[in-house]
């Protein structure tokens, strides 16, 4: 746990240093399992590492078997919750589906209406 903790430290001290118009970017990239390297150099053995652990013993097995999920999650926390839910979604809607901001518009009245508390 302790490589991964110093992995997820590193990760998050280069995104602090990245601007915060690029995180959404870095977030969804995380979001598809692939690492952005304005984090930083990938984690050791990344390209081989398990998105997450499947299998028996699960609970155990997962506290010693690095995976991509264990460094990903803290990383997009994060993000989330500096730069806000609505503005990832906002940079998904546009960038990722191509959608326009009346578009975006609609769809985010929508989500509120039907996800929020009121």
């Amino acid at each position: 746990m302790g490589e991964i903790n110093k992995t997820n430290a590193k990760a998050i001290s280069r995104l602090i240093s990245t601007p915060k118009s690029e995180w959404p970017a870095i977030y969804w990239k995380l979001n598809r399992w692939e690492w952005d390297d304005r984090l930083g150099d990938k984690p050791k053995n990344w390209d081989n590492m398990p998105q997450f652990y499947r299998g028996r013993f699960r609970g155990i097995k997962n506290i010693f078997l690095n995976n991509r999920y264990k460094i990903i999650k803290p990383i997009r926390d994060y993000i989330k919750l500096y730069i806000g839910e609505r503005e990832l979604l906002h940079y998904y809607h546009i960038v990722v589906l191509g959608n326009t901001e009346d578009e975006f518009k609609e769809w985010i009245e929508s989500y509120l209406l039907n996800h929020c508390d009121r």
